[in-house]
């Protein structure tokens, strides 16, 4: 019996059993990851671990004993409070959580956060514990309201875009549409929910794979058709979704350009017809004559070329207008239309000048139509019912790839056919041969052209200078620069045998661009060597009718910082005819510039007084014809003398051109002329004379 424990030492094993239970579950109290907190059943704090510590901002010290209403609003505490209490209620039967709940806690600062608490109800003897593990959840309800918000602005966004949007799933399939994109192309959102993308194009295949279009290439562009059937041009553009309701989707964009479409269609068509006949163009002609040439070679069959010049055309223009002109020009156009077929080409080159490519065609079709053409145009009655008139043509035909191979080529030979129809008295065609005596002709024309473009790349023009006397000082102040070519033999060759080809084929403006920069690049020199002289100019018609010239020659004076005034521009009295308005323009804005002007050939025309009172020009040189028989010849003995009283009382100046012998000198110095040039005075030479010394 002695052995055998006593009561009271069985309480005490209990006591010392329940310390060790209440020590344990402190203990792991403290290295829960989690708040935890624990109240008796008075609801009073008993066990407040490290983490709630951090969460709520008390110490343990702080909170033990206290009751739970510390850590909470009094809103909420009432209300805990009385869940707790019907919680508690009945035997314990687990101890494991039984209920989670979100409410609102405080801090020791008082600031209010959310949180969810999870209850567990935990029997020790005869007292109940309730463990309430507390996650504060501030993090995750301001993440969960961002993302409400994100998803509110995509909602938002989604809705209202501008531009047409869907959201497709990972197999190509329609899962939402906005506004946009249903107006784009006339669907109800309900019509396009589940369809695929594909049923949307105007043409198979339209549509790329909606992954491939998130690469880095250029937006894709596809055709759409409209509900009504018309197509849509949209710009496509495409971003994955991952994640989008646990799978993957795509947001795709569809950016309406079908007006941009339109427009770069009407430019690359504007590019390509003439604007007024609606024919091509120069542009297309050329790549249409080029394609013909290449297939013509590949089947063995051959094609023609046609040129087409309208005779007299310019006195349409002249008589009833330009606008009558161009309403000729139109019905030109129909009249070619009608006459070619499919796969033909008609085009206007400019001005009054057409073409056809005539694919598959011989001589007897190039023949055929060519006849047909000259007949209509023949037998139609231009310019409308009050004013009708008629025309005829000429024209030039070349066969390919018989006549030529390259388009250069042929249209040179075409053009060389039309100039002989035009010389054998127009209204007619001519085809090209090449024993033809125009083409022959025309071929050292071409010939010529060459030498001139491979002189201005290879600089191989040079300027003389011959000089001119003040017969007032006696001494020569001026001189005239004179355009020699040099040849393959290093000879000089005279304007006379290129000008003409250079005004015809149009290189007559770079010319005297070329003699302009040289002459001013000659002024330059001789001033910075202390040597002031004037050099006078002479400008074709062509190039006065330059509208960039005046600008051409006021930057190369500024570059070279020239007095103006030491340049004299020479233009003839035939090339103002050609545009008086023109003409007077020019020499206007060349006088406010500084420069002197000078009207040459002065009596080879037939308006001579009329140009004398109306261009404000500063000298009248007159025409060597008059000059060379002056001291013999009593006509132009009284022409001179007269010319040179009407410029004395006009403030003009007068030259007399071709002063070769002392006889003629004496004359044009008593009749008061002003200065004289001539083989008398110098020869043109590669040098300037010394300035304001006496004649010898």
């Amino acid at each position: 019996m002695g052995n055998q424990p006593s009561r009271s030492d069985g309480a005490a094993d209990v006591q010392r059993a329940l310390a060790r239970s209440e020590a344990r579950l402190a203990g792991m109290l403290e290295i829960t990851p989690a708040a935890t907190v624990a109240v008796d059943a008075d609801q009073r704090i008993v066990l407040f671990n490290d983490m709630a510590e951090q969460v709520f901002g008390y110490t343990r010290e702080e909170v033990l004993g206290r009751p739970l209403d510390v850590l909470l609003p009094p809103e909420t505490a009432a209300r805990h409070r009385q869940h707790v209490t019907r919680f508690g209620l009945g035997p314990v039967r687990q101890r494991r959580m039984a209920e989670r709940q979100e409410l609102t806690a405080r801090r020791k600062s008082g600031e209010l956060f959310p949180a969810q608490i999870a209850i567990a109800r935990v029997a020790m003897d005869d007292e109940t514990l309730f463990l309430a593990v507390v996650q504060d959840l501030t993090e995750r309800k301001e993440t969960e309201r961002r993302l409400k918000e994100s998803e509110e602005r995509f909602r938002l966004a989604f809705e209202h875009a501008p531009i047409g949007v869907a959201l497709l799933d990972a197999g190509g399939a329609i899962l939402e549409v906005n506004r946009a994109l249903c107006a784009m192309l006339g669907y109800a959102p309900a019509e396009l929910a589940g369809r695929p993308l594909t049923d949307l194009a105007a043409h198979p295949g339209a549509f790329p794979d909606p992954a491939h279009l998130q690469s880095a290439g250029p937006a894709p562009e596809v055709a759409l058709r409209h509900r009504d059937g018309r197509t849509i041009w949209a710009q496509l553009s495409c971003a994955a979704l991952n994640g989008w309701q646990s799978d993957t989707a795509f947001i795709l964009q569809l950016q309406d350009i079908t007006d941009r479409k339109r427009y770069e269609e009407e430019l690359v068509r504007l590019a390509m017809v003439d604007s007024l006949t609606d024919l091509a163009n120069r542009r297309r002609f050329q790549q249409e004559l080029e394609e013909a040439v290449t297939e013509a070679e590949r089947t063995g069959r051959s094609g023609a070329l046609v040129f087409i010049d309208l005779d007299m055309f310019k006195h349409i223009n002249d008589t009833l207008g330009h606008p009558a002109g161009d309403e000729v020009l139109r019905q030109v156009a129909t009249i070619l239309r009608s006459a070619i077929r499919p796969g033909d080409t008609a085009a206007r080159l400019g001005g009054d000048e057409f073409a056809l490519v005539l694919r598959n065609a011989d001589g007897a079709r190039a023949a055929q139509v060519a006849d047909r053409l000259l007949t209509a145009i023949r037998r139609a009655r231009f310019g409308g019912a009050e004013a009708p008139v008629s025309l005829t043509a000429s024209m030039g035909v070349v066969l390919f790839p018989e006549h030529g191979r390259s388009v250069r080529e042929l249209m040179n030979r075409a053009d060389m056919a039309l100039l002989e129809a035009k010389e054998g008295g127009r209204d007619s065609w001519a085809p090209f041969t090449p024993e033809g005596r125009w083409q022959r002709e025309m071929q050292a024309q071409l010939l010529w052209r060459q030498r001139i473009s491979r002189a201005l790349e290879e600089d191989r023009f040079v300027l003389h200078y011959q000089p001119i006397l003040d017969l007032r000082r006696n001494a020569v102040t001026r001189h005239e620069a004179l355009l020699r070519m040099v040849g393959d033999g290093g000879e000089l060759i005279f304007p006379g045998e290129f000008m003409a080809v250079a005004e015809r084929f149009d290189l007559i403006q770079q010319v005297d661009r070329w003699v302009l920069e040289r002459a001013v690049r000659e002024l330059a020199e001789l001033q910075r060597a202390g040597r002031r002289t004037v050099l006078e100019v002479n400008l074709s018609g062509r190039t006065l009718m330059d509208p960039v010239l005046p600008a051409v020659i006021r930057r190369g004076l500024t570059l070279r910082d020239v007095d103006p005034a030491s340049l004299v521009l020479e233009i003839t009295e035939t090339a103002a005819i050609s545009d008086v308005d023109q003409a007077e323009r020019f020499i206007g804005e060349m006088k406010a510039l500084g420069c002197r002007l000078a009207l040459d050939d002065v009596g080879a025309g037939f308006a001579s007084l009329y140009f004398l009172k109306r261009l404000p020009v500063d000298y009248i040189k007159i025409d060597g014809a008059f000059i060379r028989n002056l001291p013999h010849d009593t006509a132009d003995q009284h022409l001179v003398r007269a010319l040179a009283s009407v410029c004395r009382e006009l403030g003009k100046q007068t030259v007399a051109e071709f002063v070769d012998s002392p006889k003629t000198l004496q004359v044009v110095r008593e009749y008061g002329i002003d200065y004289a040039q001539g083989y008398l005075i110098g020869r043109p030479g590669p040098g300037v004379y010394n300035t304001e010394e006496p004649c010898p």
